[in-house]
């Protein structure tokens, strides 16, 4: 029996590779999603501290109107990066759902043409034990074929 080859093998491979590369895209976007909400995380706490300390008008503090001018500014500022981390946040979010799209169409490929590979394994395994077990049925019968003079011979002696 010759042995077994799946004759859509380089389809497999090649879907396979596209498989790991749709995993690598996803892992990178995933990565920078990550990175992006931590920077927005930063720039969240950063808002929060800064008003936090702001001053809270007791009796007697001066107060400093440059510093205040200052501190508006940078919370200004601050407001605007928390803002553009937000739409590059959706932005990425979005190429995230396209790249997980992408990953699970290409398992589907390669799960598809891994059962038919499964299953012409298979298939070759149940000819191979036929193909053994009709040589194995062929070789009692030549024999049984062959001693059944001597075993009737026996018979009728005893």
């Amino acid at each position: 029996m010759r042995r077994f080859q799946f004759r859509l093998a380089a389809v497999l491979r090649h879907r396979e590779t596209v498989e790991e590369l749709r995993e690598r895209d996803f892992a990178q976007v995933q990565q920078n999603v990550q990175s992006i909400e931590a920077r927005l995380r930063e720039l969240q706490q950063e808002f929060r501290s800064i008003v936090l300390s702001r001053p809270g008008g007791c009796v007697g503090v001066p107060f400093d109107v440059g510093s205040i001018y200052d501190r508006e500014r940078y919370l200004q500022v601050v407001q605007s990066a928390i803002e553009r981390q937000k739409r590059a946040l959706e932005t990425a979010q979005i190429l995230l759902e396209e790249k997980r799209q992408e990953l699970i169409a290409a398992r589907q490929a390669r799960e598809a043409l891994s059962r038919l590979y499964e299953r012409e394994w298979q298939a070759h395994v149940h000819l191979c034990n036929k193909m053994e077990q009709d040589a194995l049925d062929e070789i009692a019968t030549r024999r049984h074929t062959r001693l059944r003079p001597a075993i009737q011979e026996y018979r009728e002696a005893a």
